[in-house]
């Protein structure tokens, strides 16, 4: 066999990535290329068989190789797919080339093509072996014949071994160790490791199968895999495991005579055990192997190399001394476990070893010893660090805990007594006691666990709304159930396990709900029956409720499961006896999104993908659908989509089937004509099929409807996307008369949208008309509408520019074509397209040439950037395939325009100030101006950037296109690209605006994609030339004075990131020759070289943040925090401020995006790390932090110490010893920042010394601050910073028990010596450290220490006139520590309230203004939490205006309900007069201070009682003085009181009352313009005032004014007031299964609430209060009609279009409906007398009644329109053709004027009209069912 020669130690020998599968210009290459196109096992098959032709021709020719890599290739590609690799190795089994198979044949060939290139050229390619490698697993996975096995070791095991010989030669060269993170090694050793690996794990699959077969090898690979050993801190230790493995295997493969000195001849792998104290580990007769197994890890690869190399007969055979060998093995690795616990990669393979044994483990004798000592392994590991090692451990504990459970069920009942001793002595909601019942739970019946846990359901339920463990806890609680829903009774198993989940999920804001969820649902699915008896028919339960019923049903659905009904109920009523239809309808407008959106997918999957649809779905989509269109949540919008796709996609699969069996049926009735069955089946058929014809015509109507100005983008979005899909389902002749003219306009109207999206969407739909209907039916309407274009093309207003990019799309459809000035342009192309792109170019070079290069004047009237925006679009939507000579004139026209143009761009953006350059300005005296000119340099500095902007996007797209092409046309010659290479090299470098380059780098990364790509040489290098220039130029090797030293470096970190992540695709080692230099200046602080370092630490911060280069720079992250830190000792801010937004990003790299404020102790537990994991991934940047900490800790202004201290902080405690160990030297230094003198270094410090202590040491941690703080003479600073560190101890750590009377008993003379020896600061701390503890732990009872703390408290006097720092956090915490004991821990006494209320009357009366809000605080909160209110808190607490102290809250909640009552009970006399007072001072100026006093008064309306007992107007008249005189915050208030005060009034005084002025407020407090909590007090006000309503107390106008500013509510932009007003009381929202009111959404609300007018009105008051919302106004339209659009989505949730149609629906129930009397088949009422009575009515209520949300211009045209219908129908002749006489005339006369007098309300007028005169148009198709 051939081998390696003369490569030991060989400095020369190279591992290369690169590898070269075929040349490109081959035949060959076009297959490689096919393999990824192939979608099928057949195409795969056919390729497959083309390669193995091609192999057979050429196996010996210049391309043979290239085939044979291409072969390889396919193999490692195709290697997920069972089927290609059965058949591709049969074929290379079955075709033979001379007298070997394919596969000899190949492997032989690449064997010896390796060899050759190790022994001649000293390299080995990386990826050609990883393939070739990949290629042999595929065979052996398909080789499943024993009796050949020979054959394929003979074949595959010379490879193996020549990879083996070819690492082992270099393994001791310093390049390959996987610690070397600094050097070149770290990149190249992952491909290298890689190939290493893949041999080792093959070889250990291959081996043990035939191990007779490889004697003569024995010796070798022994020797190699030992040489490996050796080398093993070079390895990862999985790899040094495997060559172990190989050690022992062939160990045991040695021939007789090798085993001469062995002990164990059958087994000399044992020889390693009784060797393990020699000096030699095994002695073989040719060689002496010196003992390697003397560390704990190769120890650990010892024992794991006899467990698995020796059979199982063996190891239980076998005695080392009194134990058996599975025995020695099992405890050693035990004791190794613990030993190594803190070494992860020995760990994971010791548990998962340890997991393996367990199942041998359980027959032996001595099992107890067994159990006992895997126990202990188990305890210390269920919470170690790695989640592998916790997995494997689970594992193991549930096979030990397994067989505990057998020996029980035998009467040995001490083990499993034992385990769940154990386990009950641990924390309830630690992690190792949660990690060992989820290990249990899937092998140990929960009837031991519930015996011996009785409390672990409810401990569990508790734990799933924990942020740490709820995933594990709802896995564990699921298995539990599970066992019980098949052993017990199906009522106690949903008595025990479902009903608290219930009663859990009908509490409002529970955590992790969807866990909840998912038991209940998961219950479903293993046992269906237990639906009907969980969840009650006719009541609709909570949003959590109405999720599980969904996703109960949807799995019924998608299953085929059918649900037993109650005998009872109506069939009829339950949609498919699933679930009662009442309840799909209360879903659909639902207040939750997920509950809207899962009743959706409920209806549109199904098991059936051809399942019909019945009329009620089809109806009920409709509704739905006009709904929930509006959604502004783009993931509920998406699966609104997708949904309706699929149900469209079934409404088609469904239909076609209809149609098939109608066909047949058809058929057959021919034949038998008297058959009744299959007559009543086609008459069944075809009413289907009609109802499937008019709901897709009714739903496309909607759409189009939709499409209207005023709706939202959610709405037209929608909308659009669907009509594209439904265009390939519906009839074109149909889908072409169902677009009106206005339509179409609607759709054109579109591209003025200020979403790209519906610009684009609204093209596509457009495409799908005929062009005729578009308007372009002549050359003429062409011509117009393309200088139209052009002109908005020219535009200086971005919107109109990108609308004509749009519209140009548009006008392409014409089949006219377009004039251009080019020479000759008729005779080059006919496309419309190269000819458009002609006039534009064109256009654009004479607007450049007319400009003379003047900037200002361009900026001015002749924007370039807008053409060249066009011209871009054009060129990025072409088909690249044609006109490709046309496009390269072009191509060279429009590149040479753009670097002509860039000339007098770039003076502007490269300024060194471009925001104030003037280019008309020289710097000269003269130049200053008493003028403002910034509004110019504003106007000119726009055009430059937008102008460059597009310059480069147009450019790369050429460069783009040109690469792309390149082997078909030459489009743009090599100069021209050279040029616009150095174009954005300069761009880069020189420009100082940020726009600029983020532009450039955008188009440069296309650029750079493209030239890599590319097959010219001259462009495939520049990419890395570029990158190695900007890398020189940030490192000073090369200079550049015109490069920009602030700005973030400007260009300089995009140029880089422009190429490196592509480059970074093909060859990683980019990546680290950019960052090594970049690190090694950032990190330089010896040289003088700030503006250097500057760069380098800006262009680092860009690389850190960049996506695609985020898992390469893994490596580097330790590096770049060290440098980042460094320059916080910098003298230049520069470099200070550079530092520090690299150390910003790199910290959000180590520990992910912040979640929450950091200063909050639970806010970012996913933000933070353990101390074992930090050391394990950065142990480099571990060390540099604490050397920081000991040298910077003395110095008082240290730079560096702040965010040191800030990245420890984000640690917290582990259980790793070494790793505590290593820390514990640094201790002492961070204890001296803890008593720094500033307040931040303190808190820090106290932060981070918690991470460094053993999570064991905590406690004694606490005692030993609690001893030093009781020290007499112990400094403030010091005192201060111990007691941080106490309270971060106690936020991040829950102890089961603390000495607390001892750390009181040492600390309580603190209260006695503020403002003395201790600041008030230090003292307060300590109070709140007290209440912290006493909250925590609420059993301590120890009442002698408590009453002395009362007493300290108690003598404690504050003196308002001595100001101090922290004077009022003082007084405030020694009242809430003193308020807590005395109610928690005290019996009360008659004088305990009135003492506390004295105390508080005190503060309130005091004249510390801040100590009084305190105390408002604290009793609005305690108000607010007794209160019985709907609506408790106030609108100013939800918005965040006003905040309620957290530890107010806790001291609050702390009380019992008795506590609270007896307090307010107390308080209450001496409020009122408190109010007197301070509302009297209505003139002060602390707003703030009122809306307090605002927010309590609302709960006192006894207050208002006493205000006036004679007249109660004068309150409202009170309220309404004191709204006028302040702030919205204040009003807010108010507006809650008057509620209080209304509600307080019984019916007979609230008619004496007068209102108008009350209304006023309300709707100036509704209105947009007002504050949201403002907003939020009215909603409130109208929802809890109900009995205003009720006993209708408002006048008719009031009541109209008042429902005006319902309706604008229901569209406010915040949605908890659209949501709030939407549960305002009607008739029709009270139709529900629940008692109490359903929360539904606005849209629905709205509609009920215009229902209800009908009866809520008179006719006239009722007929106008409809019509006026219908016909709101719009927003003006001044220019066109983009403007409509930027003013319109300021509010996306007031659209006219659903109102209009909404309201003119509930006008036409009220008009149209006719009385029992009247009808049209007797002729006693006629159509057209009815049509003139409703016109009559309609007209005389609009001119009688004012309509104050209709604009007075529409609403004077509508009359005109209702006078000119009355007067037409007058002179109509009954019976006449009066529907085709009306319908004529409407569409000819009243449409025609609308268009005419309208602008902007003219789709609502048309809409509103179209509707109310439908029964006589039709043109609306139909109304859904109401």
């Amino acid at each position: 066999m051939a081998s390696v020669s003369g490569l030991f130690r060989d400095a020369e020998f190279k591992f290369v990535s690169q590898f070269e599968i075929c040349a490109e210009e081959s035949d060959v290459y076009c297959m490689l290329e096919q393999i990824d196109h192939c979608s099928s096992d057949a195409q795969y098959k056919e390729l497959i068989d083309k390669i193995l032709t091609k192999y057979l021709e050429d196996h010996e020719g210049y391309y043979g190789k290239y085939v044979r890599n291409v072969l390889i290739e396919f193999f490692a590609r195709s290697s997920s797919k069972k089927n290609l690799r059965k058949y591709m190795y049969e074929k290379l089994n079955s075709i033979k080339i001379e007298d070997r198979t394919v596969f000899e044949y190949v492997m032989d060939d690449i064997t010896r093509e390796i060899i050759e290139n190790v022994n001649n050229f000293r390299i080995f390619r990386l990826k050609q072996g990883a393939q070739v490698l990949c290629f042999l697993f595929c065979y052996i996975q398909n080789f499943t014949s024993p009796a050949n096995y020979e054959y394929l070791l003979e074949t595959t095991f010379s490879f193996y071994l020549l990879i083996l010989e070819v690492y082992t030669s270099q393994l001791f060269n310093s390049r390959f160790s996987k610690d070397d993170h600094v050097g070149r090694g770290i990149l190249e050793y992952e491909d290298c490791y890689s190939v290493l690996h893949s041999t080792l794990k093959h070889l250990v699959l291959v081996v043990p199968r035939s191990l007779r077969h490889f004697e003569n090898y024995a010796v070798k690979v022994i020797w190699l895999s030992y040489q490996m050993l050796k080398c093993h801190s070079r390895l990862k230790f999985e790899a040094i495991v495997k060559c172990g493995l190989l050690f022992a295997y062939f160990l045991n493969a040695l021939p007789p005579e090798e085993r001469e000195f062995s002990k164990w001849k059958q087994h000399p792998i044992l020889d390693l055990i009784d060797n393990r104290e020699s000096e030699y580990c095994i002695v073989l007769r040719t060689k002496r192997f010196p003992n390697l197994f003397v560390t704990d890890s190769m120890k650990v690869v010892l024992n794991l190399a006899v467990y698995n190399s020796v059979v199982s007969e063996t190891l239980l055979a076998v005695k080392i001394g009194q134990i058996t060998l599975l025995e020695y093995v099992y405890f050693n690795l035990i004791e190794l476990g613990k030993q190594l616990t803190s070494s992860p990669e020995q760990i994971v393979q010791i548990g998962r070893t340890l997991e393996g044994m367990s199942n041998i483990l359980r027959g032996l004798e001595n099992f107890n010893q067994v159990f006992y000592k895997g126990l202990e392994f188990c305890w210390v590991h269920l919470d170690h660090f790695v989640e592998q090692v916790v997995s494997n451990t689970k594992k193991f504990l549930s096979a030990l805990v397994q067989q505990a459970v057998v020996l029980y069920e035998k009467s040995q009942m001490q083990l499993l007594e034992d385990f769940f001793r154990d386990l009950n002595a641990l924390s309830v909601f630690g992690k190792v006691r949660m990690n060992a019942l989820h290990g249990i739970c899937e092998s140990v019946h929960c009837d031991y666990i519930l015996t011996y846990c009785p409390d672990v359901q409810n401990q569990l339920l508790t734990l799933i709304a924990s942020a740490s463990f709820h995933d594990m806890a709802g896995h564990t609680y699921v298995h539990l159930m599970e066992k019980h829903l098949t052993d017990l009774p199906e009522e106690d198993s949903i008595r025990l396990w479902l009903r608290p989940v219930l009663n859990i999920l009908r509490q409002p804001n529970v955590k992790f709900a969807s866990l909840f969820e998912e038991i209940v649902t998961y219950a479903f699915k293993y046992k269906p029956s237990v639906f009907r008896k969980l969840f009650n028919p006719k009541t609709a339960g909570s949003a959590a409720e109405c999720s599980i019923v969904l996703q109960c049903i949807h799995y019924a659905r998608m299953k085929g499961i059918t649900l037993p009904m109650d005998p009872e109920a109506n069939p009829n009523e339950y949609w498919r006896n699933l679930i009662v239809k009442t309840k799909l309808e209360l879903y659909m407008v639902h207040q939750d999104d997920e509950v809207r959106i899962k009743v959706l997918q409920a209806v549109a999957e199904c098991q059936k993908s051809t399942e019909e649809f019945t009329e009620w779905e089809l109806w009920y989509l409709i509704r739905y659908f006009q709904y929930n269109v509006s959604t502004q949540v783009p993931n509920i919008r998406n699966r609104i989509i997708s949904y309706f796709k699929k149900i469209f996609t079934r409404y088609q699969a469904s239909y076609s089937i209809l149609a098939k069996n109608a066909t047949s049926l058809e058929n057959k009735l021919k034949d038998e004509p008297n058959d009744e069955e299959c007559a009543e089946m086609l008459r069944r058929h075809k009413k289907i099929m009609q109802e499937y014809s008019n709901f897709l015509v009714h739903f496309v109507q909607v759409l189009i409807l939709y499409l209207s100005p005023d709706a939202n983008y959610s709405r037209r979005s929608i909308s659009l996307e669907l009509l594209l899909f439904l265009h390939g389902i519906c009839d074109p002749v149909e889908w072409r008369a169902i677009f009106h003219q206005d339509d179409i306009n609607n759709l054109k109207h579109i591209l003025n949208d200020s979403y790209e999206n519906n610009k684009s969407l609204a093209v596509s739909v457009l495409r799908t008309l005929p062009p005729t209907a578009i308007g372009f039916d002549n050359e003429e309407n062409t011509r117009r509408y393309f200088e139209r274009c052009m002109n908005m093309a020219c535009d200086i207003r971005p919107s109109q520019s990108l609308s004509a990019c749009y519209m140009f799309q548009v006008v392409l459809q014409s089949q006219f074509q377009f004039r251009t000035h080019e020479k000759n342009a008729t005779d080059m192309t006919t496309n419309g397209q190269c000819l458009m792109l002609m006039a534009l170019a064109e256009k654009l070079e004479i607007m450049f040439q007319s400009t003379n290069e003047d900037v200002t004047e361009a900026a001015k009237s002749t924007p370039l950037y807008s053409l060249l925006l066009s011209c871009r679009n054009l060129l990025r939507n072409r088909d690249i395939r044609d006109n490709n000579e046309v496009y390269a004139f072009i191509f060279n026209k429009l590149a040479t325009l753009c670097l002509t143009m860039k000339t007098h761009i770039m003076p502007v953006v490269c300024n060194l100030s471009p925001e104030g350059h003037i280019p008309d300005c020289e710097d000269s005296d003269d130049s200053f101006v008493e003028s403002d000119q910034s509004s110019k340099a504003q106007m000119i500095l726009v055009y430059a950037w937008k102008t460059m902007k597009e310059i480069m996007l147009i450019l790369a797209e050429i460069a783009n296109q040109t690469v792309t092409l390149e082997n078909v046309l030459v489009m743009l010659s090599e100069e021209h690209l050279l040029n616009i290479g150095d174009f954005f090299m300069d761009v880069f470098i020189q420009t100082k605006h940020r726009g600029v380059f983020e532009q450039a780098h955008v188009a440069f990364s296309t650029i750079c994609r493209s030239f890599i790509h590319s097959r010219r040489e001259n462009l495939n290098n520049l990419p890395v030339k570029w990158l190695n220039e900007a890398v020189a130029l940030c490192t000073g090797k090369k200079t550049d004075n015109r490069l920009c030293a602030t700005r973030r470096s400007a260009g300089l970190p995009f140029l880089i990131l422009s190429i490196l992540p592509t480059l970074s695709e093909t060859n990683r080692e980019h990546v680290r020759r950019s960052i090594d230099p970049l690190l090694a200046v950032a990190g330089n602080t010896k040289e003088d070289n700030d503006e250097l370092r500057m760069h380098c630490l800006n262009v680092l911060r860009f690389m850190f943040n960049n996506s695609k280069l985020s898992d390469l720079l893994t490596g580097f992250i330790d590096r770049g925090a060290m440098a980042a830190l460094l320059g916080f000792n910098s003298k230049t801010w520069g470099v200070r401020n550079s530092a520090t937004l690299l150390l910003s990003t790199v910290i959000t790299k180590i520990f992910g995006v912040a979640r929450g404020c950091s200063d909050h102790p639970d806010a970012c537990d996913k933000n933070r790390m353990t101390l074992a994991v930090f050391h394990l991934r950065y142990p480099r940047l571990l060390d540099f932090l604490l050397q920081k900490v000991s040298e910077e800790c003395g110095k008082t202004d240290s730079l560096l110490l702040h965010p040191v201290l800030l990245i420890l902080s984000r640690l917290y405690p582990s259980h790793s010893d070494r790793i505590t160990t290593k820390v514990e030297k640094h201790l002492p230094f961070v204890n001296v920042c803890i008593a720094n003198s500033s307040y931040r270094t303190r808190d820090l410090a106290a932060r981070a010394s918690v991470s460094l202590i053993s999570e064991n040491l905590l406690q004694e941690q606490l005692s030993r601050n609690f001893e030093r703080i009781s020290y007499p003479n112990i400094r403030d600073t010091e005192c201060h910073g111990l007691l941080l560190q106490v309270r971060h101890i106690f936020q991040t750590t829950i102890f089961d028990e603390l000495p607390i009377s001892e750390y009181l008993t040492k600390s309580l003379y603190l209260l006695t010596q503020a403002g003395k020896q201790f600041s008030h600061l230090t003292v307060s701390l300590y109070m709140d450290i007290i209440f912290m503890l006493l909250t925590k732990y609420r059993d301590y009872k120890n009442l002698e220490l408590l009453k002395e703390v009362v007493r300290l408290l108690s003598m404690q006097k504050f003196d308002d006139n001595h100001i101090t720092t922290s004077r009022t956090a003082y007084a405030w915490s020694s009242f809430q520590l003193l308020l807590f004991i005395v109610l928690n821990k005290f019996e009360h006494v008659p004088a305990t309230y009135p003492i506390i209320v004295s105390s508080i009357v005190k503060s309130l009366y005091g004249s510390d203004i801040e100590m009084k809000k305190k105390s408002l605080h604290f009793l609005i909160y305690l108000n607010q939490l007794y209160s019985d209110d709907q609506y408790k808190e106030h609108p100013l607490i939800t918005a965040g205006e006003v905040e309620i102290c957290p530890l107010i809250k806790a001291l609050v909640h702390s009380f019992d309900f008795k506590s609270k009552k007896e307090l307010l009970t107390y308080m209450h006399p001496f409020l009122t007069p408190f109010f007197y007072a301070e509302l009297r001072n209505i003139d002060r100026e602390d707003d703030d201070f009122f809306v307090l006093i605002f927010l309590l008064l609302r709960f006192y309306p006894c207050f208002f009682v006493g205000l006036q007992t004679q007249r109660k107007q004068a309150v409202i008249e009170w309220f309404l003085t004191m709204a006028s005189m302040h702030n919205e915050e204040v009003i807010s208030g108010i507006i809650t009181c008057m509620k209080t005060f209304i509600l307080t009034l019984d019916d007979d005084k609230l008619k004496q009352l007068k209102y108008s002025e009350m209304i006023q407020l309300l709707m100036e407090s509704s209105s947009p313009g007002a504050a949201d909590f403002r907003r939020l007090s009215v909603a409130q006000f109208l929802v809890s005032a109900q009995v205003l309503f009720k006993c209708k107390i408002f006048t008719e106008f009031d009541r109209y004014n008042v429902l005006n500013v319902i309706m604008v509510l229901m569209e406010d932009e915040e949605a908890i007031v659209r949501n709030t007003i939407s549960t305002f009381p009607t008739k029709r929202n009270r139709v529900i299964t629940t008692p109490a009111l359903w929360h539904v959404i606005p849209n629905k609300a709205r509609a009920t609430l215009l229902v209800s007018t009908a009866s809520e009105f008179k006719n006239d008051v009722a007929i106008c209060c409809l019509a006026s919302w219908a016909l709101r106004r719009l927003p003006e339209v001044k220019a066109d009609a983009s403007e409509v659009y930027e003013r319109g989505e300021l509010n996306i949730f007031a659209e006219n279009i659903p109102v209009t149609q909404c309201a003119t629906r509930v006008l036409h129930t009220l008009l149209w409906t006719l009385g029992d009397v009247l009808k049209y088949e007797d002729r006693s009422i006629f159509v057209e007398e009815q049509t003139l009575l409703i016109t009559t009515v309609v007209l005389n209520a609009l001119i009688k009644i004012p309509s104050p949300m209709m604009d007075r211009e529409t609403k004077r045209t509508v009359i005109c329109v209702f006078k000119c219908i009355a007067k037409f129908i007058e002179d109509c002749t009954i019976g006449n053709d009066f529907h085709n006489n009306f319908k004529t005339f409407f569409n000819n006369k009243i449409l025609k004027f609308l268009r005419a007098s309208l602008k902007t309300d003219y789709s609502s007028a048309k809409t509103f009209l179209t509707y109310l005169y439908n029964p006589i148009l039709k043109v609306h198709f139909r109304f859904p069912p109401q």
